[in-house]
């Protein structure tokens, strides 16, 4: 099936029969009172009435045509307007005479036509069931000879009624309670305006009417409460009650009536225009104006006497038309001259004399503004120029040239005038056309940094300088200044900077403007070089830049960082490349390179420079923190700083001494400074003055003015107006009392008993493995300990080397001690942490030999090639004398030696010092059992005078692990006071054991180095006599003795393997009861 035009979602094909057709429209419109047809069958016969023979009658015929517009709906294929005017000439075809129109989307149908084919078809009786159609306009329609009395009923959409000049006589009821808006009909006979009349929607109603006799029309508020405009023509009847019960009428016009007197006593509130013309009024009104008035035509009337102009005070452009009206007089006041009047063909005798501002007219684009007093209300003039006057305001109008064009720049004289028919109201004037056209400009470079540039523009430019001057600006703000005018260019130049892109050109003649836009390009110089990498630069580097660098590049001028004194011009440069020398250093990075060229700057080009300054942090880790680059790369040092990369600071005490013979002769050892050490003083234990008796970069003497206590003795020093300081750099002991290192001391006690009894009682006569001497010491057989009294001894084992850490570790039959080194940390001077390294990651090397065992670890840190941190663990077979300093340290055989080196650690301050965190387990509480009696163990034994931690011993089975400290370290190469000390402990395995951490401190010192040593020795009481003939063991009893202190914030792992392994049948059984008592 051909598709077609839908009504109501129902589709017809051209194909079907008219009966067919008629059937299915029947259904699909059953609201219809009229036979059914469809849409296409409907516009053929609008077609054939309106003889438009050239339409074919079908769908595409219709469509494509100018009269109908068919649109694709949701319902289908519709037509949706109808608009035609005059009418065919085609062969007269007779349409269907019972059609009624089927259209259900039309929105308007409109003609303008005189002949039809069939007079008698009224087209008013087939528009009808229209639901949708809103306007319909009907010109010269000679069908339209009647309007069936339910016209409106059929047509519930319609909003716009206008009928010309059509065949109708009535149009009773006039669409009563119809939702029409606009109403135009006539020449009507009859008419029907009464209170029955309910037209809620009206606005706009225009009619003519001429009745056979006169007829009242009641025209009430309540029957047209919408109406905004009232057109009356030929109107002989009367209307009641008075228009101005209106109160929404904004404009009436009555013309060709019969009135005498004017219909008004007040005007509607709302009243803007009113025309009463061609009426046989005698007399001009005189009621006040409304408020919002503009217009009042009273043209062709009977009207005698004078305009009473006292109306029209304060208003301002009121249009007061009066013309044909010979019987008004008098004389137009200047008052009125604000406002307009056409009084041609009257009698007024005079008007107000114009005085004008200027008579010389400035027009932009033919346009300008006149002022004077009084000027009249405008209009058009022609002459030898024919112009507009179009007021806009008081005494002042906008003079608009209509022809001919005026000349560009030129004054031209012409007669002005504001009225025709006033001669006295023409004056001699003179206009000056200012508008014109930029339309290009052009821009060039020449020498010295100048840009010329060239504006072409539409009008001759050089003949409007005698009247004109121009004013040029480059992008709204640089000035361009005029150096010739030739016909319709002008040449300026300008000094300021013009960059590649968009330049927008502006020209002012002080009356008008034009602006053009252009692309500027081509601009030197230009520097183009990208280097893909930093690029290193110092004196004696050359530097090349490629780009466009116009035609004098030898004399091209580089600034660096906007100094153009760092890279000099080769003289070989071209207009593609230039190369200049580095005569200064500079600083690096990021660097703004700016070019020169016959005075012209190149746009800010960055490039990458290292440079001897860039460099310098990189090599001098940032002059260690003590200073700034230079840009000469080198480094600049904080006051007591030195060095090329002011690492080292002073002054710094290191190490010092005494004379052993006279202890106020005092010996320091450090860094004094470079500088010749200038008001040097030194000051002891902050109360002595200690005399400067020499002085050099490494070493000061000087001399106490009496003895020093002893103990240990800390310095402040100033040198160079510096203050340095070291705490506890040395210890002065107490004289010998001739003891050998046993725990017991030589003196007598009261009561008759002496030191050797002493000595025998407290120690069971050294546990029988040697003799109390008189001084109350244990003098100790071969391989015991007089350290202990005698009751340990050396024991054989063999020591396997840890791979990974320097760890002094002792397995002896699964009973397992191990001692690491934990972490090194910078301590200021007030204790506080400044720096910590972990040490956790070693190199190791493990050489053997055949009676000693010598590991070297290496720490893998981040601190720089400068820091070299070591540790060293030795061990053999045999017994060792060792020289540490100026000792000789015997170490037993089977003992662990540990040294720990730092070497080149870069200080944060010169009073900050260093300190070796070690990690250990300990038992809390340790006592043996001999002859019936506990005999406490101290795990940890510290000097009386120093609190120093001399010694560690650890227990576990018949093993004590004994740790060694000396209480010096070499710093750089010299013996200087060291405290061990506990730092933190931490109970595990239900208080039995505790993990500590002890740490070992170091002077400042550039080469620091530590010597611990650590003994594994068997607990003998073989010679134990017990408490009964059960037992002769021994115990371990467990419990907190050491006092812990602030925790350390260091983590590290603790491993502690414990294995029980009884020696002795008899002290297997022994422990096992004891250990299992405690249990419970």
């Amino acid at each position: 099936m051909s598709s077609s035009i839908h009504d109501s979602g129902v589709v017809y094909s051209q194909t079907l029969s008219q009966a067919e057709l008629k059937e299915k429209y029947k259904l699909a419109k059953p609201y219809l009172t009229s036979n059914y047809y469809s849409q296409v069958d409907s516009a053929i016969w609008i077609t054939q009435q309106y003889r438009f023979a050239t339409i074919a009658p079908t769908q595409a015929g219709i469509c494509g045509s100018s009269i109908f517009t068919c649109v694709q709906l949701p319902s289908g294929f519709h037509i949706t307007t109808i608009a035609f005017s005059g009418g065919g000439s085609g062969a007269i075809v007779q349409p269907n005479p019972t059609l009624v129109f089927s259209f259900p989307e039309l929105t308007m149908f409109a003609n303008n036509v005189v002949g039809v084919a069939n007079v008698n078809l009224n087209i008013l009786d087939r528009l009808r069931d229209l639901p949708k159609l809103q306007k319909l306009y009907l010109n010269y329609d000679q069908t339209a000879k009647s309007m069936p009395a339910d016209f409106a009923e059929h047509l519930p959409s319609l909003i716009d009624f206008r009928e010309l000049l059509c065949p109708l006589t009535t149009i009773d009821p006039l669409f009563n309670n119809s939702i029409l808006q606009t109403l135009q009909a006539g020449p009507l006979t009859h008419l029907t305006i009464d209170p029955s009349l309910n037209l809620s929607k009206l606005a706009t109603l225009t009619l003519t009417v001429n009745p056979s006799v006169p007829q009242t029309y009641i025209i009430t508020q309540n029957s047209f409460p919408m109406l905004r405009e009232v057109v009356l023509n030929g109107f002989a009847s009367t209307i009641t009650p008075s228009l101005d019960q209106l109160i929404g009428l904004e404009s009436l016009t009555i013309k060709n009536s019969s009135m005498t007197v004017f219909p008004f006593d007040t005007y509607p509130p709302q009243l803007r225009y009113l025309d009463i013309s061609y009426s046989l009024l005698t007399s001009f009104p005189t009621i006040p104006l409304a408020p919002k008035m503009t217009h009042l035509v009273l043209q062709n009337t009977k009207i005698q006497g004078e305009v009473p102009w006292t109306l029209f005070q304060n208003k301002i452009l009121f249009d007061l038309d009066i013309q044909d009206n010979i019987g008004i007089i008098g004389t137009v006041p200047q008052s009125y001259c604000p406002n307009k009047i056409n009084m041609m063909r009257t009698s007024i005798s005079n008007v107000p004399v114009i005085a004008y501002e200027s008579t010389n007219l400035i027009l932009r684009d033919k346009s300008g503004v006149v002022r004077g007093y009084p000027m009249g209300w405008g209009g058009l003039f022609s002459g030898s120029v024919s112009y507009w006057l179009d007021m806009i305001g008081m005494n002042e109008f906008i003079f608009s040239i209509s022809s001919p064009n005026p000349i560009y720049g030129i004054v031209t004289p012409f007669t002005f005038q504001v009225d025709f028919y006033y001669p006295a109201y023409q004056f001699p004037f003179t206009y000056l056309e200012t508008k014109f056209s930029l339309v290009d400009a052009t821009v060039v470079q020449v020498p010295n940094g100048v840009y010329q540039l060239k504006l072409a523009h539409v009008e001759n430019i050089e003949a409007s300088l005698p009247y004109l001057n121009y004013t040029i600006l480059l992008n709204g703000t640089i000035p361009c200044q005029v150096t010739s005018v030739v016909g319709k260019n002008i040449t300026c130049n300008s000094a300021s900077i013009i960059s590649e892109g968009q330049l927008k050109v502006f020209n002012s003649n002080n009356y008008s403007n034009s602006t053009v836009t252009i692309s500027v390009g081509d601009l030197y110089p230009v520097i183009t070089t990208q280097p893909s990498t930093t690029v290193y630069a110092e004196i004696g580097t050359q530097l090349d830049f490629e780009g466009v660098f116009g035609p004098n590049p030898n004399l091209a001028i580089i600034y660096i960082n906007g100094n153009n004194s760092i890279c000099i011009n080769t003289g070989t440069s071209t207009s593609t490349k230039i190369s200049c020398n580095v005569e200064l250093n500079f600083i690096g990075g990021l660097t703004n390179v700016t070019i020169l060229a016959d005075g012209f700057p190149s746009t800010p080009y960055f490039v990458n420079y290292d440079t001897p300054q860039t460099k310098c942090p990189q090599l001098t880790n940032n002059c260690s923190n003590h200073g700034t680059c230079n840009i000469d790369g080198q480094c600049q040092c904080n006051i007591g700083y030195y060095s090329n990369d002011c690492s080292i600071g002073y002054p710094v005490l290191s190490s010092g001494t005494y004379d052993k013979q006279n202890n106020k002769l005092i010996c320091l050892f450090g860094n004094f400074g470079p500088y010749n050490q200038a008001n040097v003083s030194v000051l002891v234990n902050s109360t002595l003055d200690c005399v400067v008796t020499y002085k050099s970069q490494y070493n000061i003497n000087c001399t106490l003015g009496s003895n020093p206590t002893a103990g240990l003795v800390s310095f402040q020093i100033q040198v160079d107006n510096l203050t340095g300081s070291a705490k506890d750099l040395f210890y002065i002991p107490l004289p010998n009392n001739g003891t050998n290192g046993g725990t017991t001391t030589s003196s007598t006690t009261g009561g008759g008993e002496t030191a050797q009894e002493k000595c025998q009682r407290e120690t069971s006569n050294c546990y029988g493995h040697g003799k109390c001497d008189v001084n109350g010491v244990c003098q100790c057989e071969l391989n015991y300990q007089p350290l202990d009294n005698c009751l340990t001894k050396i024991i054989n084992n063999t020591i396997q080397p840890n791979n990974t850490s320097p760890t002094p570790a002792f397995n002896i039959d699964g009973v397992t001690f191990l001692f690491e080194v934990v972490a090194i940390q910078e301590i200021g001077i007030d204790n506080e942490l400044i720096f910590e390294l972990l040490t956790n990651k070693w190199n190791s090397n493990i050489t053997n030999s055949s009676d000693t065992t010598i590991a070297v670890y290496s720490l893998n840190h981040t601190l720089g090639n400068t820091t070299i941190i070591t540790s060293t663990i030795s061990f053999s077979s045999k017994p060792r004398d060792i020289q540490f300093g100026s000792k000789v340290l015997h170490i037993n055989p089977n003992s662990i030696k540990l040294s720990v080196n730092v070497t080149g650690w870069k200080y944060a301050s010169i009073l900050s010092t260093l300190r070796v965190i070690f990690k250990t387990t300990i038992n809390n509480n340790q006592t043996i059992e001999f002859d019936c009696k506990d005999i406490p163990i101290d795990t940890l034994t510290f000097d009386q005078m120093s609190s120093s931690l001399q010694y560690l011993r650890v227990i576990k089975d018949n093993i004590q692990f004994t740790g060694r400290f000396i209480d010096y370290v070499l710093s750089d190469g010299r013996e200087a006071f060291s405290r061990t000390y506990l730092i933190n402990q931490t109970s595990v395995q239900g208080d039995k054991q505790s993990n500590i951490l002890l740490g070992i401190s170091m002077p400042q010192c550039q080469s620091c180095v530590l010597d611990p040593d650590f003994s594994p020795l068997i607990v003998d009481k073989s010679n134990d006599s017990g408490c009964d003939s059960k037992s002769n063991t021994w115990r371990i009893v467990v419990g907190v003795v050491v006092g812990g202190v602030a925790l350390l914030a260091i983590s590290a792992a603790s491993v502690f393997f414990y294995r029980k392994k009884w020696i002795h049948h008899r002290q297997e059984i022994s422990m096992s009861n004891r250990l299992g008592s405690m249990r419970d």
